[in-house]
């Protein structure tokens, strides 16, 4: 997997496999803020304290790849998830 937050997740995905050459391979959008209602952070703050305290999370219960790309498993992305959700939302609120 790999880890952030973005204005417009499925433009950066979709970005991501534009430099990808043709193969198997493609990245999808798990999960947005948007898919669940979400409103957008207020700045680049709290995206940044999200996407910090899910590589935290991953970093103990999924493998690193380095940056933000992981080895993980689906529970271990949903703890990952709400974590930088939680993070990303008390940022905003201050």
């Amino acid at each position: 997997v790999k880890v952030g937050f973005s204005r417009s997740p499925d433009t950066r995905c979709n970005d991501h496999n534009r430099a990808l050459p043709d193969c198997a391979f493609r990245w999808v959008v798990e999960r947005s803020t948007f898919q669940e209602g979400r409103e957008a952070f207020s700045s680049s703050g709290p995206a940044i304290a999200g996407e910090d305290a899910m590589k935290d999370c991953l970093d103990r219960y999924g493998e690193s790849l380095g940056g933000e790309f992981f080895l993980a498993d689906p529970d271990q992305v949903e703890r990952a998830w709400k974590r930088g959700i939680a993070a990303a939302e008390a940022k905003d609120k201050k």
